[in-house]
């Protein structure tokens, strides 16, 4: 028979396990999002070769690669997470430490974190794909 710390921890463990998906589901958004970054990256860096504004794409370009970089780290560990939650819902022997809390925590911070730097990515690259096409919307009206 279980008791109603049982019942009340396995409800909690269900409910983070819950969120965990979300989370993924989340960092798999921002995965396609980041795929179609990448993709408007390269057409505005064919744009700006012809208009020789190479030296305004290296910023952008490092920001997209780190935040992909970090994407994938944080995407791993939400999938530990996931199967660390997945074996104590599954085995109610063992114990839920601490850690397990902390290691949640730690993954909304940085899950928080990761977006808001990749709103400033995005900014960016908008900003930067506006002027190129700005520049060479320029240089069609100039030909006409």
């Amino acid at each position: 028979m279980e008791t109603t710390e049982q019942k009340q921890l396995s409800a909690e463990l269900q409910e983070l396990y819950l969120e965990n998906k979300e989370w993924f589901s989340e960092i798999l958004f921002l995965e396609d999002e980041m795929r179609f970054f990448r993709k408007l990256f390269d057409k505005v860096i064919t744009l700006s070769v012809q208009e020789n504004k190479i030296g305004e794409l290296h910023p952008v370009n490092k920001s997209l690669t780190e935040l992909n970089e970090k994407r994938q780290a944080l995407k791993t560990l939400i999938i530990k997470h996931q199967h660390d939650l997945e074996s104590l819902i599954k085995d109610e022997l063992k114990t839920n430490g601490i850690d397990l809390l902390n290691d949640n925590a730690q993954i909304i911070k940085t899950i928080k974190a990761l977006f808001a730097e990749e709103k400033v990515v995005r900014k960016n690259l908008y900003v930067l794909t506006e002027k190129v096409f700005e520049d060479e919307h320029k240089g069609h009206l100039l030909s006409n």
